[in-house]
């Protein structure tokens, strides 16, 4: 599992670190749990699929709606999804991609895991688009 900082996470999630950190504050005041390591944060992978989610549904939402579901959907990660559109596909295989993001970064290194990744968020946004 891997250990990501802010200023990393900044740059994946193509934000500025303080939008980052206020991302990550905001989640935590809708009830998610980072971990923390000498009174600070430590972003795992499972964060960072969280802050993925979080950016995508930002695009739908208000930031505040879009923790409470982040946050919710931590707390009860089975939740089971129906899909009837070109979009919820593409979405469903986002968040899948996004789910084993951790386990690719370990198998087939950073670069490549997070270049596939934000190419389905390119197609996502592309069928979002035409929806």
């Amino acid at each position: 599992m891997g250990i990501w900082s802010f200023k990393e996470a900044a740059e994946v999630l193509e934000l500025a670190e303080s939008s980052a950190r206020r991302w990550v504050y905001s989640l935590e005041n809708a009830g998610y749990q980072f971990g923390r390591k000498e009174k600070r944060r430590k972003l795992t992978d499972e964060d960072m699929i969280a802050l993925l989610k979080l950016k995508l549904l930002s695009q739908r939402m208000n930031l505040e709606e879009a923790c409470a579901v982040v946050s919710d959907e931590n707390i009860n990660p089975e939740r089971v999804v129906m899909i009837d559109s070109d979009y919820e596909v593409a979405e469903k295989e986002f968040e899948e991609e996004l789910f084993k993001l951790d386990s690719s970064i370990f198998w087939e290194g950073g670069i490549q895991s997070i270049e596939r990744v934000k190419e389905m968020w390119t197609i996502l946004k592309q069928k979002e688009q035409h929806s």
